[in-house]
């Protein structure tokens, strides 16, 4: 039975765990048999910095500015980082990342003629002001209501979601009803639902009330009911947390971006709508709630630093040069050069080589 590996998407997470030991097949980042971060000149005025960036849950930052390497206790007020990265995912300290006002760009996706030569990219490239972008949180959990433009109501769409738990369970759940929703906040919410410890889905159905009145409230799919939780970065005990980032209708689920949990929706087109149909879980494609950066964060698609090759297990750089604006409207330019480092003669992945350069 395959189990939900909860970093970018569940394919991303595969391969990125089964390139754990091996190795670019000519690695660059420096050798080391006690590694910690570290950073050097790069000899013409920018330098090299490479992140211990191996931990699954844990981001390692770094400071463009002083070109040192941080660890962060509170990433979204924090200003003292510029990026930061966990294994292959990137992401910057402005939009759903962070409070610092960073924007960024990829120069290969506006066309730019240096957009994979560091060195050749001299002076700061003309970009249109839509062109600079900020990370942003892709949420899941969508489409759980309808709203009547002409009555201003809302009411329940009544879709299925199929999802994997927070503690690595299935359940099969609709927002039922939705009672005295208002304008700060959802109301009452009924949901109907079915948990299991695996993929066994044919279970009596439950039902639970949800009060949602206060803005925002969390919900436990295995203890099948609304549950007080005050640090949700950090807890796997909620795995709806309904009101979230003062949106009484948004709601993130516990994995990912939004959460330590292993909590992941469904995304198979061929998913019934029929609550009492669907009796066993699907065994993969399930996709947790993510954050979109610069550096890409979608699995393997045409924006993301990296390439992965099938026969080697290897994660490999495109040398895409990139544009990254602090707040004080400095820009540097920086790329990604490496996600290994020899350690005892062996090359580990989540070694994050960056270069970058003040323009």
């Amino acid at each position: 039975m395959y189990r939900y590996l909860a970093v970018i998407t569940l394919l991303a997470a595969l391969l990125i765990g089964c390139s754990d030991d091996k190795g670019d097949s000519s690695p660059t980042g420096p050798t080391n048999n006690t590694p910690t971060d570290s950073t050097w000149s790069d000899g013409a005025g920018g330098w090299y910095a490479t992140l211990d960036a191996t931990s699954y849950t844990n981001f390692r930052y770094l400071s463009l500015t002083d070109h040192s390497v941080k660890t962060v206790a509170d990433a979204q007020t924090d200003h003292s980082w510029d990026i930061g990265f966990r294994r292959s995912e990137g992401k910057t300290n402005g939009g759903s990342s962070g409070s610092a006002g960073v924007l960024s760009v990829d120069l290969a996706a506006i066309g730019n003629a240096d957009s994979t030569s560091f060195t050749g990219l001299t002076t700061v490239p003309a970009v249109n002001a839509s062109d600079w972008r900020a990370d942003t949180l892709k949420l899941r959990f969508d489409g759980w209501y309808d709203y009547n433009m002409t009555t201003h109501q809302l009411t329940p769409s009544r879709k299925l979601y199929l999802m994997t738990t927070a503690d690595s369970g299935y359940a099969k759940l609709v927002i039922d009803s939705l009672n005295d929703p208002g304008q700060t906040n959802a109301g009452h919410l009924v949901i109907k639902f079915v948990y299991s410890s695996d993929t066994d889905l044919s279970g009596a159905a439950k039902y639970a009330t949800v009060d949602a009145t206060g803005g925002s409230a969390f919900f436990s799919l295995k203890q099948g009911a609304q549950v007080n939780i005050s640090h949700p970065d950090t807890s796997k005990g909620w795995d709806l947390w309904i009101g979230a980032d003062g949106d009484p209708y948004r709601i993130r689920i516990n994995g990912g971006a939004s959460g330590m949990g292993t909590c992941a929706l469904y995304l198979g087109t061929d998913l019934t709508n029929d609550f009492d149909q669907l009796t066993t879980a699907e065994p993969m494609g399930y996709f947790s709630d993510v954050n979109l950066s610069v550096f890409g964060a979608e699995g393997f698609d045409s924006m993301t630093w990296y390439s992965y090759n099938g026969l080697t297990h290897e994660l490999q750089t495109k040398g895409r040069v990139y544009l990254v604006k602090l707040a004080d409207g400095s820009v540097f330019k920086l790329g990604v050069t490496n996600y290994y480092r020899v350690i005892s003669g062996t090359p580990k992945s989540g070694w994050i080589t960056v270069r970058f350069k003040k323009m």
